[in-house]
């Protein structure tokens, strides 16, 4: 099955690792998932092959049957972080797009409403591995990427004549993202209150300032998006599906871009 219609549930990121440490043979994709769970936890010193082999009750020979080498485990495990931060990525901006709610404050109240993002221990483990490796280093850099060309098209949608529309979108995610670094520990409140705080007041930054900021040499290129459909965003449960029209009703009106209203938190609303 295709990425784009496999449910978030079935991406490796996701399958919790008590499910696949119940299991007496282990395939492949098990590897990686107890190897995600390790590296959230301990960070790459814990990803030792003897190590993981003792911990899980298996064998080295059990994982040198799937992987050649510790490298080709990592790139298995970076593929599968990949595989659902851009999966996860595309469906919540896509819904947001279609619900006329695609913009930096309707993902900013997403962030706000659904605190830490999904396994951000896990991200902070990779963006460390990135620092001396380059492979990893063009992976994150992927990611990162196409979170700001998203977040470039979500403020020009609003700001059409926006002169650097990337410029803002940069710094939502240093700030989205970078509190993670500045807080360590998951458990500081600080941690939390730093989001309902500082995005809040970026919001309202950006919308004050976004027409009228302008620097000299600034880059000034727009990102376009083009959102997943609304239909194959139900096939995979990230839309209610939409309600079978009365046969003496007209069908309801597309919603208006740039639509502001409250929403409430979604089951698949981490990034």
């Amino acid at each position: 099955m295709s990425d784009d219609l496999r449910p978030l549930s079935d991406f490796l990121h996701q399958v919790p690792v008590d499910q696949v440490l119940a299991k007496k043979r282990w395939t492949r994709d098990d590897w990686v998932v107890f190897g995600l769970d390790i590296l959230e936890k301990e960070g790459a010193p814990g990803i030792r092959i003897e190590e993981l082999a003792r911990r899980s009750n298996r064998t080295p020979g059990s994982f040198y049957a799937h992987f050649k080498s510790r490298d080709e485990f990592i790139d298995a495990m970076l593929k599968a972080w990949v595989d659902f931060k851009l999966a996860r990525m595309m469906r919540l901006d896509s819904q947001l797009f279609h619900e006329g709610e695609f913009s930096l404050e309707s993902l900013a109240t997403q962030v706000v409403l659904n605190g830490v993002m999904a396994r951000m221990k896990l991200e902070i483990a990779i963006r460390e591995l990135a620092i001396n490796d380059d492979r990893v280093r063009q992976l994150v850099m992927q990611v990162d990427t196409r979170r700001i060309h998203h977040a470039t098209a979500m403020l020009t949608a609003e700001f059409p004549n926006a002169p650097h529309p990337q410029v803002f979108a940069m710094l939502f995610m240093w700030m989205n993202y970078g509190r993670h670094l500045a807080f360590i520990d998951p458990s500081d409140q600080q941690l939390a209150d730093s989001a309902r705080l500082v995005l809040p007041a970026f919001v309202q930054m950006y919308q004050s300032t976004a027409v009228a900021f302008k620097v000299r040499g600034a880059p000034k290129w727009k990102s376009a998006f083009k959102p997943l459909t609304a239909d194959l965003l139900r096939r995979v449960g990230q839309m209610p599906s939409a309600p079978l029209p009365s046969p003496d009703e007209p069908p309801p009106p597309e919603p208006t871009k740039g639509r502001r209203r409250r929403r409430t938190p979604s089951a698949n609303s981490e990034r």
